[in-house]
């Protein structure tokens, strides 16, 4: 079926699509009081991260990241599909002839209450069920960068109107299901850890020192290899204690999910 995209009459332009432009990364923040929202909030931020990497064509960087976990200080785990894992189990539920999910429309709007904002609906259908769902994102215009300074993101409606569209597949999707799924790809190791110092915010820690051991924490697939891993970072004498205790929350965490 045609995709149709509809966009609102606003007073601001949209924002002009360069995909050829690298745009310098930005800091994932989150200032939120309720510990609750911590994992979510730092799932979409990586999710903004992937749609950027899509754009800029860096599809491999991103391939195997389909499920996201997080581990807060209670120990509470959370684990969520990430953009690229939610179009692969849509890809996967097709192939099995559970849904088949299309796009049927998009719209957005300028938020009302913050200028800075446009919340965007997109409408997608199972063409086996019949069923529909409409899944919303509010969207920021905005990018705080490492330097403290705030840009416009160039981006914002690429990245807007894909949370939209994951926010609707997902809820297409049944959750045990998707669960089942999740738990398929953590056990091949296709996930990623996040916590409440992500991995952008490493870079202002000599990110050079630490990514070795990050990149090798990725390809660990045993408790053993986790453990030999972290002995390593404990003996390297270049890091720093702040840099050791980073890196052994993000082993930690890996851990808990084996």
């Amino acid at each position: 079926m045609a995709r149709k995209t509809k966009e609102l009459k606003t007073k601001k332009p949209r924002a002009k699509r360069k995909t050829t432009k690298k745009v310098e990364k930005p800091v994932i923040q989150v200032n939120v009081q309720d510990n609750e929202q911590i994992p979510y909030l730092l799932m979409d931020a990586a999710d903004d991260q992937q749609i950027l990497k899509e754009i800029n064509g860096q599809i491999s960087d991103i391939s195997d990241a389909l499920v996201y976990c997080f581990t807060g200080r209670d120990g509470k785990q959370v684990t969520g599909l990430s953009w690229v894992g939610t179009k692969t189990a849509s890809f996967y539920f097709r192939r099995k002839k559970l849904v088949n999910l299309s796009v049927e429309e998009i719209t957005y709007r300028q938020d009302p209450q913050d200028n800075n904002y446009y919340i965007f609906e997109a409408r997608i259908k199972d063409l086996i069920s019949g069923a529909t769902s409409i899944g919303i994102k509010r969207q920021c215009t905005k990018l705080r960068l490492r330097n403290g300074k705030v840009v416009d993101n160039e981006f914002w409606v690429e990245q807007g109107r894909t949370k939209a569209i994951r926010n609707a597949m997902q809820d297409l999707m049944p959750t045990d299901w998707i669960a089942r799924q999740v738990k398929e790809w953590v056990k091949k190791g296709n996930f990623r850890v996040l916590n409440s110092s992500p991995v952008p915010a490493l870079e202002d820690q000599s990110l050079n020192k630490i990514k070795p051991f990050v990149d090798k924490l990725s390809l660990a697939k045993t408790k053993e290899e986790l453990a030999k891993l972290e002995g390593e970072v404990i003996a390297d004498k270049n890091l720093t204690g702040k840099e050791k205790f980073t890196v052994r929350q993000m082993i930690a965490g890996r851990i808990r999910q084996l």
